[in-house]
């Protein structure tokens, strides 16, 4: 099975506007210079809309994002077992995709 980084790359090579940078020990995925999704050797990192995010947590394979003793609101881990079938990696990529005109870029 291909890297999963470059099964992401490559789902995104239509959309444009798209950049690639070392984020969180991964290699994010940008578009229109906002975090979309970040790719590492077994998950995914999602930015996807707060609201969905309890939901999504409940999904076997995925988890909230918690660093310092906080969860970040609208960011969901999807374990690399769930995304073996590309139709699994495609939903998780296209629900950051419709997030990604709402969300707000980083201020640095």
């Amino acid at each position: 099975m291909p890297f999963l980084p470059d099964r992401v790359r490559a789902m995104l090579a239509d959309v444009p506007n798209v950049t690639e940078k070392q984020m969180f020990g991964g290699l994010a995925f940008m578009v229109n210079d906002k975090l979309c999704v970040c790719a590492y050797e077994n998950e995914i990192l999602c930015r996807l809309d707060p609201a969905l995010q309890e939901e999504a947590a409940e999904q076997h394979g995925c988890r909230l994002m918690h660093s310092n003793g906080r969860t970040y609101k609208g960011y969901i881990y999807v374990n690399e077992q769930i995304l073996r079938q590309e139709n699994q990696l495609q939903y998780w990529v296209n629900l950051c995709l419709e997030f990604n005109q709402y969300a707000q870029k980083s201020k640095r």
